[in-house]
């Protein structure tokens, strides 16, 4: 049943989702799936839809708000994708700055990539900075979506008050804060 999904947290990398997940996952309303992120719409569409929503096979009926953090489900290949399926569900986005989120995401990234310097990985993937073009991914989400399913965040405010950020996004998912 495709209506079990009732909110998608669909980015950004390196902007505080982890944590976002961690905060939400132990609601006795929420839930979410075991692993953080299927990567369906983004990278394993190609597996169906039914093997999709096999990751919901144990939502109770006490699960008020079910879904998935998602952080490459704020990429413009995936929304029409999600849209599709998912024509009524709550969206969150996170954003943080530009530079910072590109540079932690080096730093968590740069011992495996084999990079010396930012510039490299800059140089050697282009999503690092597509990633932060928080516009094209906003104006993405508003061609398939109302506004007010959408709720745009800033890291910077999970930063200064994590409990009225956690409180907010709570309640725009539609469960006790």
């Amino acid at each position: 049943d495709v209506s079990v999904v009732t909110f998608l947290m669909v980015g950004c990398q390196r902007c505080g989702t982890t944590w976002t997940a961690a905060a939400i996952r132990d609601h006795p309303e929420v839930y979410l799936p075991t692993k953080k992120q299927s990567y369906f719409f983004d990278r394993n569409y190609g597996k169906g839809i039914e093997w999709y929503l096999s990751r919901f096979a144990e939502v109770e009926p006490n699960h008020v708000a079910v879904g998935e953090i998602a952080t490459g489900y704020c990429l413009p290949n995936a929304i029409p994708l999600m849209a599709k399926h998912f024509p009524d569900i709550k969206l969150l986005m996170v954003m943080r700055n530009p530079t910072d989120r590109a540079y932690s995401n080096y730093q968590t990234r740069k011992v495996q990539e084999h990079w010396s310097s930012f510039a490299e990985a800059i140089e050697s993937d282009p999503e690092f900075l597509e990633r932060g073009q928080y516009i094209d991914q906003i104006e993405a989400l508003l061609e398939h979506y109302d506004k007010d399913q959408i709720l745009l965040l800033l890291y910077d405010d999970l930063q200064t008050d994590d409990s009225g950020y956690l409180k907010t996004i709570l309640k725009f998912i539609g469960v006790d804060s």
